[in-house]
């Protein structure tokens, strides 16, 4: 505990709290009467938050500006580099996607050059030797594999995927997500006069928040 704090004044706090909570285990509202005495209880919880809050106020400011001073100085080294690393990572990907990407065609465009080659070879002995039975019988699938993805030592690539909206008309109910916010911001500013399809309005009292 600092010096700005003094062991007085949380154990002066300590008991208030307690006392707080205490009473709010008793709390129930059954009439009126019982609603008074919980707005009264209310009353004294928050007289408590506010001296709790002005105790700890310049322990809190002097720490915060201590803080916010040296994360400045931190951030002034530490946000280049995580630009620089940021810039590096994206080249890196892009880089590793396009390479895959050509190995990729490169594969497809062997595979259908070294089939159309079978077939030209079969349909040639078929010609030489006017046996054309092995023009109907189905060839065995040829696949030429990729390029393999390139290793780093202390690097490695993950598949990952992203998406873009291209027609908003096709895509899923199950994946046009409800903006509850606005809904609510336009029920507010409408008092709940104005429905919205798909919603229920519902009305209940909130305390008031005061200072």
């Amino acid at each position: 505990m600092s010096d700005m704090v003094k062991r007085t004044d949380t154990e002066e706090l300590s008991k208030a709290v307690g006392q707080i909570l205490d009473e709010l285990s008793l709390i129930e509202i059954t009439n009126d009467a019982d609603l008074k005495q919980a707005a009264e209880f209310r009353e004294a919880a928050k007289s408590t938050l506010k001296a709790v809050t002005k105790t700890f106020a310049p322990e809190r400011e002097f720490y915060y500006d201590t803080w916010k001073a040296v994360k400045e100085t931190e951030n002034q080294f530490a946000h280049p580099l995580e630009e620089a690393i940021s810039i590096a990572s994206k080249k890196m990907s892009d880089y590793v996607t396009a390479r895959e990407e050509r190995a990729r065609a490169a594969a497809i465009l062997a595979t259908n050059t070294l089939r159309s080659k079978i077939q030209d070879a079969v349909i040639n002995r078929a010609i030489e030797t006017g046996d054309d039975s092995e023009l109907d019988v189905d060839l065995a699938p040829v696949v030429v594999k990729p390029q393999e993805s390139i290793k780093i030592e202390g690097t490695s690539f993950i598949l990952d995927w992203d998406i873009e909206l291209v027609d908003f008309a096709k895509v899923p109910d199950k994946f046009k997500m409800v903006d509850m916010s606005s809904a609510k911001k336009y029920v507010k500013a409408t008092k709940g006069k104005e429905e919205i399809p798909g919603f229920r309005i519902i009305e209940k009292r909130q305390i008031r928040q005061s200072v």
